[in-house]
């Protein structure tokens, strides 16, 4: 190679120096330790039950959800591995330790549910037991929080009026201001409004729980009129209801709907009737403490003897069979023959 050569060789390395360096790729940044936070830097994050692909998935995190290193990374099938939480790991290279956190809340603060729905829980954490999906658009009030727990940031928050005012526990993640502008959404059923039963048979509580002693069962639509604000409980959203007989009890939203509705017709001693809603216990007497002789299916016709005689809220009548058989059955699912 001549000198001159030499020289031009020498010159193009020099020119090509900062393009070469410009190549180079981005210094890694620095392995998290334990007590480090970092966030999902993919659209999805598989938690594994151990460090190694072949570990079982045991949850998804969403990009941007927040992350607390729980321990020392270990390396397996070439990447490496942090833990999160009590039980989780994840591969530390789709971790962000710089970056934008999701939103933080303070109490009091109002948020919406971001998320096509979102389990509500009684307390933080995955293996709370789930109170209550809430769909997307829910308004929440912030009352406790935020709690580090399964690789989430958990809230308690407060569901509106609308629903009753119940309160749990839900990620953060799911969550994004609620704007100054918009109103809480209001309760569905204002009290002395008319609603009636849009279900079949519904029970009529003593209070707003399921576990509570049914006062009667009411057949598809019975009228009722709301008497007061809505209570939440057990999943469901609770008004105090009257009957037009003056009884008053508490019924699931979910089961009924607006409007006077209509008084269904009732059967009479003396009177034929035709089993509306079976298969229907034909029983030895007025409850569910005696036994079945018969299921009776629908379109049964019966001859009502005596009754009604309240019992385990229903109301019990006395029938025969055509064929000469005598029992006990609940009138709500009975209705007049014609």
């Amino acid at each position: 190679m001549t000198v001159r050569r030499l020289l031009t060789a020498i010159l193009l390395i020099a020119l090509m120096a900062p393009t070469l360096s410009s190549m180079r790729p981005e210094p890694v940044a620095a392995t998290p330790g334990p007590g480090a936070t970092a966030v999902v830097a993919t659209d999805a994050l598989n938690v594994r039950s151990g460090p190694g692909t072949g570990n079982p998935v045991i949850r998804v995190l969403n990009e941007g959800a927040p992350v607390t290193i729980s321990g020392a990374t270990v390396m397996a099938d070439g990447l490496e591995w942090a833990p999160i939480g009590s039980n989780g790991w994840v591969a530390v290279t789709y971790l962000q330790t710089t970056g934008i956190l999701p939103d933080t809340f303070a109490v009091g603060d109002r948020v919406i549910v971001d998320a096509g729905a979102v389990n509500f829980r009684v307390d933080a954490g995955t293996s709370a037991r789930v109170i209550r999906p809430l769909p997307y658009g829910t308004v929440l009030r912030i009352s406790g929080g935020p709690v580090d727990a399964d690789g989430y940031s958990w809230y308690q928050v407060t569901t509106t009026a609308a629903t009753g005012e119940e309160t749990g526990w839900a990620i953060g993640e799911a969550f994004t201001p609620a704007p100054a502008e918009m109103p809480d959404p209001g309760v569905l059923y204002g009290s002395g409004t008319a609603v009636h039963v849009a279900t079949d048979l519904l029970r009529l509580r003593s209070e707003a729980s399921i576990a509570s002693a049914t006062l009667a069962t009411l057949p598809q639509g019975t009228p009722l009129t709301v008497i007061a604000a809505p209570v939440g409980a057990d999943g469901h959203t609770w008004y105090p209801v009257r009957t037009t007989s003056g009884t008053t009890g508490w019924v699931a939203e979910a089961y009924i709907a607006g409007g006077s509705g209509s008084i269904p017709a009732t059967v009479t001693p003396g009177s034929p009737a035709l089993v509306n809603d079976g298969p229907l216990n034909f029983r030895t007497g007025p409850g569910l403490d005696y036994g079945v002789q018969a299921e009776l299916p629908t379109g049964t016709w019966l001859m009502v003897v005596s009754g009604p005689q309240p019992a385990g809220g229903y109301n019990w009548y006395e029938v025969d069979t055509s064929d000469g058989r005598s029992g006990w059955v609940i009138g709500e699912a009975l209705v007049p023959s014609r």
